[in-house]
């Protein structure tokens, strides 16, 4: 299913908002990506499939009037995709845009959408050896390292399975516009993976990466967090199974809130959402509703994208 539908999550009540939008939305569509810019406090959404074709184009959200527009680029444009990742660089005021796939295949392509220039909004090619090509991956940016990194993802393979996956960990600096491969101290990695969700905690110099389909279609439960000082895994024991969802994590109150997915290629799809408490410790889960008992507090949360593109019938509670 495919929605353009606009829902805000307000992070004190834990309660779902319908956004009543105008202007010229993107059609329904998924697989595409969406980045925070806080300078024009809006979100931007790339890419992704619809019914008939898939879009290159990118839609600006104001988030003060809600109003969709397709916004006018210039430079050379990526082609049209989905299953990319995006992330949005503080330092130069970019999105950047990695990988993904198109009709015939796996991409490895990486672009630079510079959103603040006299010009308007300029494409550029990064051309830079690096990770092979892929979808599905995920991708967080770094302030401290001026760098994005860029974990799993899956390409082709042959049957009886349609897809392999990778567990190999990339970084991209901007200072240098070089890619690096980053080896793991610890022996113990992550399974392989797409669709997952991943998170960067800045107090804590970690990544944070949870669920997404493994080898062999196996939707996977795990949460994991690398150190990225000493480049250590180490393995926490989540929730429910899932992949291809969307969340965000709270500096504040140190968790995980994800919403949506799905089960085993579609077979289900999830209308729910957790929040999960990460810490040096194994998370533990909080049980709660929309209406929230207060136990939180997120008034101070700043740079939080509230607004999750995603769609679908109402969503349920955050739990």
């Amino acid at each position: 299913y495919r929605y353009n539908d606009v829902w805000k999550l307000d992070l004190d009540s834990y309660s779902w908002t319908e956004v009543s939008t105008s202007g010229s939305p993107p059609p329904p569509v998924g697989g595409h990506t969406s980045i925070y810019d806080p300078v024009e406090h809006r979100m931007l959404v790339f890419g992704g499939g619809i019914d008939g074709g898939i879009l290159n184009g990118v839609y600006e959200l104001d988030l003060d009037v809600f109003t969709w527009n397709l916004l006018s680029t210039t430079g050379e444009a990526p082609s049209t995709r989905w299953d990319h990742c995006a992330v949005y660089n503080s330092q130069n005021h970019s999105m950047v845009i990695f990988g993904g796939r198109d009709l015939d295949g796996a991409l490895d392509d990486l672009w630079m959408l510079y959103l603040h220039t006299s010009a308007g909004l300029v494409w550029q090619r990064i051309k830079s050896y690096g990770p092979s090509e892929r979808m599905g991956q995920r991708a967080i940016y770094v302030p401290d390292r001026n760098s994005m990194l860029v974990y799993g993802g899956s390409n082709y393979w042959v049957e009886p399975w349609p897809y392999f996956h990778y567990d190999d960990l990339w970084e991209f600096n901007f200072d240098t516009q070089t890619w690096s491969q980053l080896f793991p101290a610890t022996k113990v990695l992550p399974p392989a993976r797409d669709a997952n969700l991943a998170c960067y905690d800045g107090m804590n110099n970690r990544m944070l990466i949870f669920g997404g389909i493994g080898d062999y279609d196996v939707i996977l439960n795990d949460l994991w967090e690398l150190d990225l000082t000493t480049l250590s895994w180490r393995r926490s024991f989540p929730h429910l199974a899932r992949d291809r969802f969307a969340g965000i994590f709270d500096e504040t109150t140190q968790e995980l809130i994800f919403f949506g997915g799905d089960f085993h290629g579609h077979y289900y799809t999830f209308g729910d959402g957790f929040r999960i408490t990460t810490s040096t410790t194994p998370p533990v889960f909080k049980n709660g509703d929309v209406n929230c008992d207060g136990e939180i507090n997120t008034a101070d949360i700043v740079y939080l994208i509230n607004y999750l593109f995603a769609g679908g019938p109402e969503p349920g509670p955050i739990r």
